[in-house]
């Protein structure tokens, strides 16, 4: 699979919870895989969020959960 940079555009995201920039890919390529959340961590998710968030929160999410 080639990355393609138009793609990126339209994938740029917003955190909601920090406010980082970052690109959502839904595939395996996406910043968020091999982040484990728990299903404490993902009800957390489910609460609170309708939308992707960066890697960095989705690691302090897990590590709190």
């Amino acid at each position: 699979m080639v990355n393609n940079p138009a793609s990126q555009i339209s994938n740029s995201k917003r955190c909601p919870r920090c406010g980082a920039a970052f690109v959502c890919t839904h595939d395996a390529f996406c910043q968020c895989v091999g982040v484990v959340l728990n299903e404490n961590a993902r009800a957390y998710l489910r609460a609170h969020y309708s939308d992707c968030l960066c890697r960095k929160c989705l690691e302090e999410i897990a590590a709190l959960y």
